[in-house]
């Protein structure tokens, strides 16, 4: 097998786990063989979105904090050297980059909208790949649910709502905080733009020498749809049969069960750019839970 630090530029991430050519998670022959899974990426179209970005970075005035992993496929994270901005190139998964800035920014207005608190996204790009990037919470430190002892508990629960007291209980439990308009804010907010990467991990609290308060709602890349190629050609049904709704195992018991009315009374209209919409899919799940909660799409330019 040859070594992967030998394959330079040829080489590319596997995620057919099953396949004789992944090693440890490189595709060895850079997907030239005749595999069912390679042939339908190669044949599906990368949709390339042209940008306006509100500001161009370059690596040399920021700090890599994360390169590797994330739930799927990779992602570089950056803070700029002034400790200002947080940056998130696109997430890279299936040979491509997929347009995710587009879904954070979008999911930061929509919340916003709402009067959800969450980070403002912008648009940008480094080193000549398109990101998305928030102001950073300087010298307060962020602390995620899933640092806490036996977190992940949540998961013997089937019951969504079983699931989002538990989280409420125990944060109350170390923290003395109410995190239950929190948890409600972000079970809404992913319900909204099909998020589905809410893991235990980003989201949580903030501490400083102050004290510990409520952090904003952050990382919303995984949604609408632009993450994965499964849900190419695919009606909008069964994609969201097959949408993962992590950490509760699902949106809408959550909002039939409790009272958003604080949430849902903000505004009438949920205005969204035309130019934020990744994918066609996109659009049909937008009108899909925004119609959900009696909410009407008005796209703009």
């Amino acid at each position: 097998m040859e070594k992967i630090d030998q394959l330079e530029d040829k080489w590319c991430l596997c995620h057919v786990e099953d396949c004789e050519k992944n090693a440890d998670g490189i595709c060895t022959v850079n997907a030239d063989f005749d595999n069912e899974l390679c042939n339908r990426l190669r044949k599906i179209e990368n949709r390339k979105i042209c940008k306006n970005y509100n500001r161009i970075f370059s690596s040399d005035e920021c700090i890599e904090v994360s390169l590797g992993s994330v739930s799927k496929g990779s992602q570089r994270k950056w803070i700029t050297k002034d400790n200002k901005y947080f940056i998130k190139e696109c997430f890279y998964y299936q040979l491509r980059y997929w347009n995710d800035d587009l879904v954070e920014i979008l999911a930061s207005s929509v919340a916003g909208q709402f009067g959800i608190y969450a980070l403002e996204q912008w648009s940008g790009c480094i080193n000549g790949i398109d990101c998305s990037y928030a102001e950073f919470w300087g010298d307060k430190k962020f602390i995620p649910f899933g640092r806490l002892k036996d977190s992940d508990e949540v998961f013997e629960y089937k019951s969504p709502i079983d699931r989002i007291h538990f989280i409420a209980d125990k944060m109350y439990q170390e923290y003395n905080l109410d995190f239950m308009k929190y948890l409600l804010s972000m079970a809404f907010i992913d319900f909204i733009v099909g998020n589905e990467d809410r893991h235990l991990y980003n989201f949580g609290v903030l501490w400083s020498k102050s004290g510990v308060e409520v952090a904003p709602l952050f990382d919303f890349g995984l949604g609408l749809f632009e993450h994965d190629i499964d849900y190419h050609g695919r009606r909008l049904e069964e994609c969201i049969s097959r949408m993962s709704k992590k950490p509760f195992g699902g949106w809408e018991p959550i909002i039939k069960h409790f009272d958003f009315s604080d949430i849902i009374d903000q505004v009438n209209v949920i205005k969204v750019k035309r130019d934020l919409l990744p994918n066609p899919l996109a659009l049909e799940y937008l009108q899909y839970s925004l119609g959900f909660i009696g909410k009407e799409l008005l796209l703009c330019d």
